[in-house]
């Protein structure tokens, strides 16, 4: 062997270390190959059966049936309304239901039963990568089945956001291992140049972006989702998805802060605030923006809106700023804040405690018998972080605007767009895994915004079925990523592909 005609007459703590790494790689070119290694696919076996895929088909669908019944009925249940209520146990099994199971299930039988067909075709494993992106891309086109147009297009951003992470993974993780299986010598010569490339001032822009993108990305993609979803809820709320719109106005509690009038009320404020930047070239201080001296509230609301209205407003509140008065009629910049810190707190407790307690039984049913204290305190710490993220959050989403027009002086709407990035920093309160995916949450919905704004605005057009082309293509990506590099998938995700489709 090669080393040892080297080596044979060398002590063995006389080898320099390039002679040692030398060493290393020949012993490991020269092993007898192991039974561990990766052995190909196999040939699946001729035939399709029939009955075990019906057999499949049904089992899927009474599974997905049930589950998404149980979770329809879960906010019920847990506020004691199923028993003011019984008919939501009749609604929440209807056809709407019973469309999403039947695509779920068909969508996997598909998928299995092509792949299979596909692998009897070409069973080798080079191959395997492009067999599950057409099995995955075909069997998308299942997602016709579910009539229910908004939750379509809802799966086809979420994928679509998840293909662009797991294609993303998988492609730093096919660089580093290119890296690592360049010969010895090769990456030796590499590490001289980069350091000659240091010293002389240069520097290798690849090897910078490989560095700097999984830590400049998700700020990046959390900073514009939050713009954007931010600036919808209070300049176009009619951008908003109906049940995402319901959400922010949920946590934020505009209903509680303004009062029953509170839609006419935001209604006002975007008129007033079309004025007010209209008119501002011709009034550049910041005196044209704030109430006149002496002015309360309600009068500035009777003068320039409507006696109605202005019924709602206290008498004897005096804003500083106009639009303060139609954000928080009833109470000054400082008690809104407070209210509205300590409002989102009470419902986002509420919120993740029943979240995280479902997450506890699902997955953590044997360490909560085992280590009882261990969950518990984990359980509370969690619900309580998320808890704060979420009221800072909010806090800064909701009040930022009124510190910032005593800054900047005037009103227009781009101002908005600084609530939100000042609301992202509320997110860094989280644990990395979890604001990771409240990022990607956040960045599927703002997508579905920015399509609805630039279309309300003449920038773009309609595409017929383009929910149903980007979900086939998504599947196709995540699919073919699960089957050639699984590890690119987070455990979570992994785990749940593993339980539907399985890896084989």
């Amino acid at each position: 062997m090669l080393y040892q005609l080297k080596f044979k007459d060398e002590p063995l703590h006389q080898l320099s270390s390039h002679d040692l790494l030398q060493l290393t790689v020949d012993t490991k070119r020269h092993r007898p190959p192991s039974n561990t290694q990766k052995k190909p696919y196999k040939k699946e076996p001729a035939g399709i059966s029939l009955e075990k895929s019906c057999r499949d088909f049904f089992k899927t669908w009474m599974a997905v049936y049930l589950l998404k019944y149980g979770l329809d009925i879960l906010p019920s249940v847990s506020s004691g309304k199923i028993f003011t209520k019984p008919s939501v146990l009749r609604k929440s099994g209807g056809r709407d239901t019973a469309g999403f199971a039947l695509f779920f299930s068909a969508y996997l039988t598909v998928y299995k039963t092509l792949l299979r067909v596909l692998r009897q075709r070409q069973p080798l494993g080079h191959e395997n990568q492009r067999n599950a992106f057409v099995a995955g891309s075909v069997a998308g086109l299942t997602v016709l089945l579910d009539r229910n147009k908004d939750r379509r297009s809802s799966m086809a951003l979420t994928l679509f956001v998840r293909a662009v992470q797991f294609g993303l993974a998988s492609a730093m993780l096919n660089r580093s291992q290119r890296i690592h299986n360049k010969p010895l010598k090769t990456r030796e010569r590499e590490q001289e140049d980069d350091e000659k490339k240091k010293k002389e001032g240069s520097s290798n822009w690849e090897q910078k972006m490989f560095k700097l993108v999984p830590t400049l990305a998700p700020s990046l993609l959390l900073v514009l989702s939050a713009m954007t979803n931010i600036y919808a809820l209070l300049i176009d709320p009619d951008c908003l998805t109906g049940s995402y719109y319901r959400f922010l106005n949920g946590i934020a509690d505009l209903r509680g802060t303004i009062g029953p009038e509170w839609e006419t009320m935001m209604g006002a404020f975007r008129t007033r605030l079309a004025v007010l930047e209209a008119t501002a070239p011709s009034h550049p201080t910041r005196e044209f923006i704030r109430l006149s001296v002496g002015t309360s509230s309600h009068e500035f609301v009777s003068t320039h809106f409507s006696k109605e209205l202005a019924a709602t407003v206290p008498k004897h509140i005096h804003h500083s700023y106009q639009l303060c008065a139609l954000l928080h009629p009833k109470l000054s910049c400082t008690g809104n804040a407070t209210t509205v810190a300590m409002g989102s707190m009470r419902r986002a407790i509420k919120m993740y405690a029943v979240f995280y307690g479902v997450m506890t039984l699902l997955w953590k049913r044997k360490k909560a018998l085992e280590k009882p204290k261990e969950t518990a305190y984990g359980f509370v710490k969690s619900t309580l972080r998320s808890a704060a993220m979420l009221s800072l959050h909010t806090l800064l989403c909701c009040n930022a605007m009124c510190l910032t027009r005593r800054i900047i002086g005037r009103e227009h709407r781009w101002n908005y767009l600084l609530n939100g990035i000042l609301g992202s920093l509320a997110m860094w309160i989280e644990v990395p895994g979890r604001r990771n995916e409240l990022i990607l949450y956040m960045a599927q919905r703002a997508l579905e915004t920015s399509w609805r704004l630039f279309s309300k605005r003449g920038l773009v057009r309609r595409i017929p079925q383009w929910d149903t082309a980007l979900l086939s293509l998504s599947m196709g990506v995540v699919m073919s990523v699960y089957q050639s590099k699984p590890e690119a998938i987070s455990n979570m995700y992994r785990g749940a592909l593993d339980r539907a489709c399985g890896r084989s």
